[in-house]
């Protein structure tokens, strides 16, 4: 995985390119949180169009930084594409719901944040907790718990 950031018109975006897993996580949510720090309450767009996986850690790596970001009452917003590695964990997980994903990196500068300084009930991050089950045996355990 790698990242590479750029402001336009005083919005940070993040580019993500590459597989988001275990290894590479920690980078994610360490660039993600860093953007954030740096925007000073501007928009910061997460894109993740061209992400080739994305698991358990790098979806936990996301919620952890839209916490910080609603926490600093800065807009994150996600850009999804139709990157099917991308949009199938988060709808499987219910993240769809939480965070704010966008089509393209247009859609998500063009988008209104009117909604921010209001908390709205139904946009709480909620705890998740997701299960596998591994081919090779019956065990069951967690992937994602935040």
């Amino acid at each position: 995985m790698s990242t590479s950031r750029r402001v336009v018109d005083g919005t940070t975006i993040v580019v993500v390119t590459g597989e988001v897993d275990m290894h590479t996580a920690p980078l994610l949510s360490s660039e993600v949180i860093d953007a954030l720090d740096h925007a000073a309450g501007d928009v910061c767009v997460v894109d993740l169009s061209i992400v080739t996986f994305l698991g358990s850690p790098g979806l936990t790596a996301l919620l952890r930084a839209a916490e910080h970001a609603e926490a600093g009452r800065e807009p994150l917003r996600i850009v999804v594409d139709s990157n099917r590695p991308v949009i199938r964990p988060l709808e499987i997980t219910g993240l769809d719901r939480v965070l704010k994903l966008y089509h393209t990196v247009e859609e998500a500068l063009a988008a209104s944040d009117k909604s921010y300084g209001t908390p709205c009930p139904h946009r709480r991050v909620r705890r998740t907790r997701v299960t596998y089950v591994n081919l090779n045996s019956s065990r069951r355990g967690p992937i994602v718990e935040v």
